[in-house]
């Protein structure tokens, strides 16, 4: 077989013819060896390929598996986690509508749900008795257009609200299904559900607001007559104030001048009786000439336009000592002033009236055998400041104290203790107009204390 492989048939065929028998039957014995061999060699070359193809498919069918293993697993916690969000998630809607539902239902508000056509589709309580209706079912199915007094207003409301949008603080009338008319203050959207509009209203009953705004509008028309009317009396005061301060109080200089002269001139030649009479016209016309500056006083301190500042009450009290001081000391008095006294939120002449009032008044009101000791100080407290002024005069009883500070009360006669009765009227009316109050602390015989406490003052003093 090798030399027919190698040399050809015709080779083989001489070594055949040339061999002898033993020889051929050997090559025949080698050659089946070598078919042997080879094809050993060919099933083991198949056999390993085969076994190698089937380790590979193996691992190929291992690998799948766990692949498929791994993807299942992991598929189904994305889908057991999908599926617990998606529960969470409608656990959430669910107590999200719940509570909805208990606001909707619960609400003092007037709520109500319709179509663009409106059909009401839904309703709470609050809005049945805004309509006055018996029930909910009542108030379902009709037409939103019925609870307009001008079902057109609906429409025109409607029309008006770009999709998507809304209305806020509207105001309609409403009619009841008593007849009655309402107010009512209205605020809705506009949203889609199921892919057709829908509007959800709230409303609140506005009529006693309305009423309210009503009287209120009324009484500033009235206050504001009253004020062109007040004007209107200013001016005339202040007509009467020049008329008083000039046309009236000439004629009083004129007879007190006159009776002065009278006295002066003819004194001699008068008697007793006419010296007498003289005398009492030229006191009552300076009685009279006083209470017409009181009353000027008076009338400007209700007039006058406050402006609070900060003044210094020591540079107050000083000038006011300065106006009374000839009358201390003719009389063998004292004015006493404990300093500092500090500074207070006021209007520098209402002020300036009202110490000048007071100091004037303790002087005033002691015997005519006692010097009169006048003791001025003052204490803070919380941001108030009170400024006494205390004296040694005659005092005053309880059931009086009141009544001393009201205009024209007197409670001795003018021969005794001469004056207009408007002086402690003007203290407390200044100090009102000052944002104060007056007062006082007094015993009949053990003088008195007389007491103003105004705001407390900073910063740089008037």
């Amino acid at each position: 077989m090798a030399i027919r492989r190698e040399q050809g048939a015709a080779a083989a065929a001489e070594r055949v013819r040339a061999g002898s028998s033993t020889g051929l039957a050997e090559s025949i014995l080698v050659g089946m060896e070598e078919l042997r061999a080879t094809e050993r060699g060919l099933l083991a070359v198949r056999a390993a390929a085969s076994e190698a193809q089937a380790s590979r498919t193996k691992w190929i069918v291992l690998l799948g598996s766990l692949a498929v293993i791994a993807v299942t697993v992991v598929s189904s916690r994305l889908i057991s986690r999908e599926i617990e969000r998606r529960r969470h998630v409608d656990r959430g809607l669910r107590a999200s509508e719940a509570r909805y539902r208990v606001l909707f239902d619960r609400n003092l508000a007037a709520i109500a749900r319709t179509r663009r056509d409106g059909l009401v589709l839904d309703c709470n309580a609050a809005m049945v008795r805004l309509l006055g209706c018996a029930s909910r079912e009542e108030v379902l199915g009709m037409s939103a257009s019925q609870f307009y007094a001008d079902p057109g207003d609906r429409e025109r409301l409607v029309a008006g609200v770009a999709p998507g949008e809304g209305v806020v603080d509207r105001e309609v009338r409403f009619r009841r299904k008593s007849g009655e008319l309402i107010w009512v203050s209205m605020t809705f959207i506009e949203y889609e559900e199921a892919g057709q509009p829908i509007f959800e209203a709230v409303m609140l009953d506005i009529t006693d607001r309305k009423a309210t705004s009503a009287q209120i509008e009324e009484l500033n028309a009235a206050l504001a007559r009253q004020i062109r009317d007040l004007a209107a009396a200013n001016q005339e005061l202040d007509a009467f104030s020049y008329s008083i301060s000039h046309d009236l109080r000439a004629p009083l200089r004129a007879m007190q001048g006159f009776s002065e002269a009278l006295l002066e001139d003819y004194g001699e030649r008068l008697d007793a009786t006419g010296h007498d009479y003289a005398g009492r016209i030229v006191a009552a016309s300076r009685q009279m000439d006083a209470l017409i500056q009181d009353l000027l006083a008076y009338s400007r301190l209700v007039r006058v336009e406050v402006k609070l500042d900060p003044v210094s009450l020591e540079a107050v009290v000083d000038e006011a000592c300065g106006t009374i001081e000839m009358e201390v000391k003719e009389r063998g008095g004292e004015i006493i002033v404990e300093r500092p006294l500090g500074r207070v939120l006021a209007h520098r002449a209402v002020l300036g009236q009202i110490v000048t009032n007071l100091l004037a008044n303790a002087v005033k009101f002691t015997k005519a055998d006692t010097p009169p000791v006048v003791r001025v100080r003052s204490e803070s407290d919380r941001g108030r400041v009170r400024l006494w002024v205390e004296d040694n005069g005659i005092g005053i009883a309880p059931q009086h104290r009141e009544r001393i500070f009201r205009a024209f009360e007197r409670l001795h006669g003018a021969q005794q203790y001469p004056g207009t009765g408007i002086g402690l009227a003007i203290v407390q009316k200044g100090a009102a107009r000052l944002g104060g109050q007056a007062g006082v602390e007094s015993e009949p015989g053990a003088g008195s204390r007389f007491w103003v406490e105004l705001a407390e003052g900073e910063g740089a003093t008037a």
